[in-house]
């Protein structure tokens, strides 16, 4: 499979939903892990890279889903789930989650549809983080070549003004002194 395949976590208690939402997303040529249980998913969620995670989970259930990384990422949550109400949708989404999808999934065009537009919002952030690493960097190369200019200027003075006469000098009546004034 494709190295640069978005990994996406499917997390449902129902074996047959999670296999098929799986299968789907593995046809689409994304690389897919499963979990049936949160604490199944958490150890995923530590030991791989995931960009994305579908779960069948309430609102409360979110806050136990590791969904932070050490680069200080939010892992998008898709909630897929069946809803009595639209309360709890709400709830799921003012508890973290990135959307909501009903069950059953019959319909693959509006998984497509979240998933690409959820995705694209991961491949700009890291695309930003790569930029932003290349920044710093660049500005770290940036300081040191400025101080090693400031050091050379600095011993250039100092042996300019060696090779200079005092500063006042009289000569028949005539005053000649000179400053010298380095670009710093």
């Amino acid at each position: 499979m494709d190295q640069l395949a978005e990994h996406i976590l499917v997390l449902d208690p129902h074996k047959e939903d999670l296999l098929r939402l799986a299968d789907y997303l593995c046809a689409k040529g994304y690389q897919v892990k499963t979990a049936s249980t949160i604490d199944n998913a958490n150890e995923l969620l530590a030991s791989t890279s995931v960009d994305l995670v579908f779960a069948d989970v309430t609102n409360a259930d979110i806050a136990h889903l590791s969904l932070g990384q050490a680069d200080s990422y939010l892992i998008p949550l898709v909630v897929v789930s069946e809803t009595p109400n639209s309360g709890d949708v709400v709830a799921c989404l003012r508890a973290g989650a990135s959307d909501y999808i009903l069950k059953p999934v019959n319909d693959y065009i509006n998984v497509d549809h979240v998933i690409d537009r959820i995705l694209e919002k991961v491949r700009l952030s890291k695309h930003n983080k790569h930029l932003q690493k290349e920044l710093e960097e660049g500005y770290k190369k940036l300081s040191a070549g400025l101080q090693e200019l400031r050091a050379d200027q600095k011993a250039g003075l100092q042996i300019k003004k060696k090779m200079l006469p005092k500063n006042e000098k009289k000569v028949n009546d005539i005053f000649f002194e000179h400053r010298v004034m380095p670009s710093l």
